[in-house]
């Protein structure tokens, strides 16, 4: 495809003191953490504090048993049921890549191009920046996902190690990153080469691990069109790369996603 700078809509995410990081999302009880997040929301977002009364509930329910961990060789692919949703030539890859994010399993939201821009809008508007088609910080599509119930809380990862160790045992991984000029056009086989200069930040979902490979495989938000039926690989070199940033330091998502709601009949 041809690059194109005005579908890349990612603000570098402003550093906050109260941000889960990976190992207190591995080592904390659901209910230490929502604990947490209650304190820390007292005079912050009102989405976050919707958030808190909302999911207390659902955190106190008893945790089912641990599943076997996959053989570290083995690789590990989250599925996508849905199509690959399309963000056409807009800015909104935080609301796109949020909604993917969704649809990948372990639970599948069935959003559509439709949720995408509005899953943005609601996430610029959480940021302070209503109707602007500036992009968003990951941080804010973390929470719009909060306010619509599909998640309790999130940290973030802070190496290419931990990404994968979430990757292979919780579930996929939201990412805001640099986007260069050579990410635009992956080779025949789907795979991606963090090279040339920074054309913007973009948003887009980690969905499985090959470990063999030393690779990630990947989904964007530009339709089937792009890579590999919208898919695309990274290997484990260039993530740590875009984690660090070239411009700006990335921002990789932890969240295990809650269950949809049962509706009555």
């Amino acid at each position: 495809m041809e690059p194109n700078p005005n579908v890349l809509g990612r603000r570098p995410t402003t550093p906050d003191p109260r941000d889960f990081t990976f190992r207190m999302l591995k080592e904390s009880s659901p209910l230490e953490l929502a604990f947490a997040r209650l304190m820390a929301a007292k005079g912050a977002n009102p989405a976050v504090k919707a958030w808190a009364s909302a999911v207390m509930d659902v955190l106190a329910a008893p945790a089912p048993p641990p599943e076997p961990e996959p053989d570290p060789t083995s690789n590990v692919i989250w599925e996508l049921p849905d199509p690959v949703l399309d963000q056409g030539d807009t800015p909104h890859c935080g609301g796109f890549g949020g909604c993917q994010w969704g649809n990948l399993s372990p639970v599948n939201d069935h959003y559509r191009d439709l949720d995408g821009h509005a899953l943005y809008y609601e996430s610029v508007a959480i940021g302070g920046y209503p109707g602007t088609e500036d992009g968003v910080e990951s941080r804010w599509v973390a929470q719009a996902l909060q306010a619509r119930g599909r998640l309790a809380t999130y940290g973030f990862a802070s190496t290419v190690e931990e990404i994968i160790e979430w990757l292979r045992t919780e579930g996929p991984v939201m990412m805001g990153t640099d986007w260069t000029s050579e990410m635009f056009e992956p080779d025949e086989t789907g795979l991606v080469t963090v090279d040339g200069p920074v054309m913007g930040g973009h948003f887009w979902v980690i969905c499985g691990d090959l470990p063999t490979d030393r690779e990630v495989v990947c989904l964007n938000s530009w339709g089937e069109s792009y890579g590999s039926e919208g898919f695309f690989r990274l290997s484990y070199l260039d993530l740590s790369v875009l984690l660090a940033g070239i411009a700006y330091p990335g921002d990789a998502i932890l969240s295990p996603e809650m269950a949809l709601p049962v509706l009555a009949a």
